[in-house]
């Protein structure tokens, strides 16, 4: 029936994006109003779709009145689809005071992705009050009914100790459930739980098995470690040219740690052929960050000129930017630059 297509769609979402756009196009065509906000919400995020927030808008601006109505007659789903077009000015002005009112209305109907939604906006204050317990209580809420964002979000809160007695065990247990479900995150999440022997047995074999997982779907942040399995043969055969690989995919999302790191092998050769130049190119774009790592590696190729004109002064620059975001280091070639007067 046309009114399963949005509920069935929107599990999809943040799971298999191309999948759930298909199904929102069939909604809408098959009379579910609800859908035509999961048409405008791929356009605006651009999954399934090509991004775009003027096509988002004007998609969903028709559809808009209907919807309305429907959260007027107490649907849960219509009144959270309500609270993201006041949030975004999808069909509206953009009014957040409006935007908490629906979202708060449809998560005390026990509407599990309001839930997740108003849990977030307690624990960055988006609305005005900002509190980690009342977070917790509403992931909770959601994460029980099986929604995998707020079983991922309630598991950084027991990893951290923020809203709930701090449980590297209990954060394991939220993962698992959210990783079960194909979660990308959460199945990163998992990688570093084995790697380290956090509330896991420590696995590199089984790191890596959760670390591709996600780094297929895209997550940057697990490219990045599986790219330094790679480079350090831990868990997976030493391969150089795969790490590289790996961090490049991670370094083209913006990933500064992947960005330093993939401007490292551009500099030792490892992976890649050798290149000052292009390290230098990497490691701008991951201090444009704060990388610190990148900050002191541009310092030393200042100071010995290597794929760029040598110059104390730019190395003296780069060495107190490195300095100030914690890297120790920094700190001695300070030094041994001051000595040189």
């Amino acid at each position: 029936m046309a009114e399963n297509y949005y509920a069935k769609a929107r599990s999809l979402f943040d799971l298999k994006r191309d999948e759930c756009y298909a199904l929102f196009l069939e909604g809408v065509a098959a009379g579910d109003v609800k859908c035509a906000y999961g048409v405008a919400a791929c356009y605006k995020v651009g999954c399934g779709a090509e991004k775009s927030e003027e096509v988002a808008k004007s998609y969903f601006a028709p559809y808009y009145p209907a919807i309305l109505a429907l959260a007027e007659e107490g649907d849960p789903e219509a009144e959270t689809i309500v609270g993201y077009a006041y949030r975004n000015g999808l069909g509206v002005e953009a009014d957040k005071s409006e935007a908490w009112k629906w979202f708060t209305r449809a998560a005390e109907k026990g509407y599990y992705l309001a839930q997740c939604v108003v849990g977030y906006a307690y624990e960055m204050g988006s609305y005005g009050e900002k509190s980690e317990e009342k977070a917790a209580k509403y992931y909770a809420l959601s994460a029980e009914q099986g929604y995998h964002k707020a079983q991922f979000y309630l598991g950084l809160c027991y990893e951290d100790g923020r809203g709930v007695p701090k449980s590297q065990e209990s954060a394991v247990a939220w993962y698992l459930r959210a990783a079960e479900q194909g979660y990308a995150p959460a199945e990163g999440c998992i990688g570093l739980c084995y790697e380290n022997g956090e509330g896991l047995p420590q696995s590199y074999e089984k790191a890596v098995e959760y670390y591709e997982k996600a780094a297929l779907k895209g997550s940057a942040a697990a490219q990045c470690n599986l790219a330094w399995c790679y480079s350090h043969g831990q868990g997976v055969p030493l391969s150089q040219e795969k790490a590289a690989e790996w961090y490049r995919k991670a370094a083209v999302q913006g990933d500064a740690d992947a960005q330093y790191s993939l401007g490292e092998c551009y500099r030792l050769g490892e992976g890649v052929p050798q290149s000052y130049e292009v390290a230098i190119e990497w490691y701008l774009l991951a201090a444009e960050q704060g990388d610190a790592d990148a900050e002191y590696a541009l310092g030393i190729a200042y100071e010995y000129g290597e794929g760029v004109k040598k110059s104390r002064d730019r190395a003296t620059e780069w060495y107190k930017r490195a300095l100030a975001g914690g890297n120790e280091a920094a700190a001695e070639r300070l030094k041994a630059l001051q000595q040189l007067d």
